[in-house]
């Protein structure tokens, strides 16, 4: 007997005890129709064979009269599930707090180190040192190298001499270990040097985003920050505020395994042809990051067909490229934060888990527009966005567009507050993709309504759409009169528009008269769109051709959702799909 099955006959089961007539006559013959009724009747044929349902009855009586009696089987399992998931939740409350306490115990070492001076450093760096022997095993060392280390603040560093004094790196909260002996003259072994020690003197034509640790000079700082993912948490913004930004409450936060892909296509060397959507559109290899990668979409189009000027390249990758691009523009002017994994310029790319393996990541904290672009426009970040294989690309870039508006900044200004903490996440139940995380990538902001502004319902601050977007978004609870999409998304710079049916993001695009028809008051005619679903790695070419008329049109409900998507546009009256099935 499969899960299933035994779930099925547990409520049946349940439905006889209590009496529920024309509800079980109902599910009786969803089971007949299914071929789930040999299972139920097995159970129950149990149950009377072993005398057990007039006692089940009688217990169940017992129950609503308040006495004491046995719990069914059902409820049973349902309180060893609840009581599993507490223990559960105790225990991630319980490692949360202590990795608080333990950032904010480093943080306040770390001030008393730098407000006490340089008086007692030797004792600082031999006890530094002492505390790393205990967690690590010890190497056979040279001891007089270790003896006449000098510590340096690292507030004072200037040269990158002095850096190879203390033989640390500024950017990692680790103590240094006695190093090997060597026969350069710098007493430090060549794979030690690569992790830790920046060049001598950096040439000219360096690129900023270079994996090598970077100096903070006094005298001239880097423009460009490295730290690994555990340590920029810690720094900006806290653990606990890390996990309730993406995951909320959620019992299991972690990027579940279909996120990781990259914005490949599956015909990446043909020419771009309108009718063939293999060659312009993304594919996505399983359900979960489905609202990212339609925003991604939306942008592609806007590039390869509404006569956008390219940020970057050309064709399909340049198109891609541009929309990562100008996504960071979207939500940061002043700083960008690129989350990369460690093996970023390898040949081969290896496949880490974001939250599970944080320290193989390196996050970049980059000052300028053109820091930014040189990093995207390189061969390795080229690489890194159409990897075939399976990909840490997307859960990458999506928290470095979290990172690049602030963690806090997302908390406390986006997410609405339905109570004391903070409603919204990034990743939505299931861990799909959240309406948060489709804003922040279109306008800019984590915002969970698609209205015009904010709204203010009795002192209830409704987080809204800030301005207008250049592409646009079509929600399927507008076609059932849940909501109404304001106009800064159904009416975008370029004729784009993510779709949202209830559960799955897609896009769908039209010719450029569309929005001249969508910002009129009225009229009739004829319109084209073009509708996308990365999921199934599209093939067939779904070109919708609408009827429009405002004085005739009348809302009726199709059963199509891409047409009552349309209809929440212009109102089309009649619809025709050039000779392949309409999607349902």
């Amino acid at each position: 007997m499969t899960t299933t099955d035994f779930t099925l006959a547990l409520f049946k089961e349940y439905l006889v005890l209590n009496k529920f007539e024309k509800t079980s006559e109902i599910f009786k013959q969803e089971c007949d129709e299914k071929k789930f009724e040999t299972t139920i009747t097995k159970r129950l044929q149990l149950v009377t064979g072993l005398n057990l349902k007039e006692q089940m009855l009688a217990e169940n009586e017992k129950k609503k009269q308040g006495q004491p009696c046995l719990a069914s089987t059902l409820e049973v399992l349902i309180r060893e599930f609840l009581n599993s998931n507490s223990e559960i939740l105790e225990l991630q409350d319980e490692k949360l707090k202590l990795q608080e306490m333990l950032t904010e115990a480093q943080q306040q070492a770390q001030q008393k180190e730098v407000q006490e001076g340089d008086a007692p450093a030797k004792k600082r760096v031999k006890k530094r040192v002492q505390q790393q022997d205990d967690l690590d095993p010890p190497e056979e060392t040279d001891k007089s190298v270790v003896q006449e280390e000098v510590h340096v603040d690292k507030h004072k560093i200037s040269t990158p001499t002095q850096l190879k004094q203390l033989g640390e790196s500024t950017h990692e909260r680790k103590s240094v270990r006695p190093v090997k002996k060597s026969t350069s003259s710098e007493a430090v072994d060549e794979t030690t040097k690569k992790r830790v020690l920046p060049p001598a003197q950096a040439p000219a034509t360096e690129n900023i985003w270079s994996m090598q640790p970077i100096v903070q000079a006094k005298q001239k700082p880097s423009a460009a920050s490295h730290y690994t993912l555990t340590n920029y948490i810690n720094d900006t913004c806290g653990t606990q505020n890390f996990y309730l930004t993406l995951f909320n409450d959620k019992r299991v936060k972690s990027v579940p395994d279909n996120w990781y892909q990259s914005l490949r296509n599956t015909a990446f060397n043909q020419p771009i042809a309108l009718n063939k959507p293999q060659t312009w559109s993304i594919h996505q290899n399983a359900g979960g990051p489905c609202g990212f990668i339609a925003a991604m979409q939306a942008r592609i189009c806007k590039y390869l067909f509404c006569n956008c000027k390219y940020l970057i390249g050309e064709g399909f990758t340049g198109a891609a490229l541009s929309s990562v691009f100008e996504t960071f523009l979207k939500i940061s002017s002043e700083k960008f934060v690129v989350v990369l994994p460690e093996s970023f310029k390898s040949e081969t790319i290896q496949l880490d888990r974001i939250i599970q393996e944080m320290d193989k990541f390196t996050v970049l904290q980059l000052k300028t527009v053109s820091e930014l672009k040189q990093l995207i426009e390189s061969k390795e970040f080229s690489n890194f966005c159409f990897q075939d294989k399976v990909s840490s690309f997307i859960p990458c870039m999506v928290l470095s567009y979290v990172f690049s508006r602030g963690v806090m900044a997302v908390r406390e200004l986006d997410f609405d507050k339905a109570s004391a903490t903070a409603a919204g996440s990034i990743f939505a139940n299931c861990n799909n993709c959240s309406q948060e995380l489709v804003n922040l990538m279109i306008c800019g902001r984590a915002v969970a309504g698609l209205h015009d502004n904010n709204m203010d319902l009795d002192g209830m601050i409704l987080q809204g759409i800030p301005s207008k977007c250049d592409v646009g978004l079509l929600s399927i609870f507008e076609a059932y009169d849940y909501l109404r999409v304001g106009t800064f998304l159904k009416q975008p710079q370029y004729p784009v528009w993510v779709c949202f049916n209830e559960a799955h993001f897609t896009a769908i695009m039209g010719n450029t008269e569309l929005l001249e028809i969508v910002e009129g008051e009225g009229g009739r005619g004829k319109t084209e769109f073009v509708y996308y679903d990365g999921l199934d790695d599209q093939k067939t070419y779904y070109r919708i051709t609408a009827d429009f008329d405002s004085t005739t049109y009348k809302k009726v409900e199709s059963e199509s959702y891409v047409e009552n998507l349309i209809q929440t546009l212009i109102p089309a009256t009649k619809f025709d799909w050039a000779g392949v099935d309409k999607l349902l």
